[in-house]
């Protein structure tokens, strides 16, 4: 389950080692496959070979299992945070910096935007990333036919959570 980032195909011996702890991998080896991941997901995607949105694929369709659908739907959403421009990954992952990023989190207000304009402040790039990301785990949810009440709140509970942290750090 908590591997979903993670490449079906094993990695190699270099990223293995370096993250590694206690069974699980560190933050640095996640964004680092998510970065090598996204932009091979959306080569095939560009290239014809995938159905895109992946939550507009058949069972029958290349990739169309719920696991990889599931799968390329969060690479789509991850993509965002991909192309920050100045990708200061420490906000998202030093414990140090984590009060500036819920910060600029929270400064942003909700919308159901999946477009995205960066400003060149990276706090502030990585808050829209995540909630363009968040709104498009949303939109492929109303596409792929999912009732609203099964799937409405994600952003709003991601906020109650960032808030929650806020205030208790």
């Amino acid at each position: 389950m908590f591997d979903w980032w993670r490449s079906k195909k094993p990695l190699t011996e270099k990223s293995a080692d370096k993250g590694r702890v206690g069974g699980f991998f560190g933050p640095h080896v996640i964004l680092e496959e998510l970065r090598s991941r996204v932009p091979r997901y959306l080569d095939e995607v560009d290239h014809g070979k995938l159905i895109y949105p992946a939550c507009k694929r058949a069972p029958s369709d290349l990739d169309g299992d719920v696991r990889s659908v599931w799968d390329h739907t969060r690479l789509e959403a991850m993509r965002y945070v991909t192309m920050v421009p100045r990708p200061e990954f420490e906000l998202l992952i030093g414990a140090d910096r984590q009060i500036e990023m819920m910060n600029a989190y929270l400064f942003q207000r909700p919308h159901d935007e999946t477009v995205i304009d960066f400003t060149g402040t990276a706090a502030t790039d990585f808050a829209i990333a995540i909630l363009a990301g968040l709104n498009w785990l949303t939109h492929c949810a109303k596409l792929a036919g999912v009732h609203p009440n099964k799937q409405t709140g994600t952003i709003r509970n991601f906020r109650r959570i960032v808030t929650l942290a806020h205030v208790g750090g």
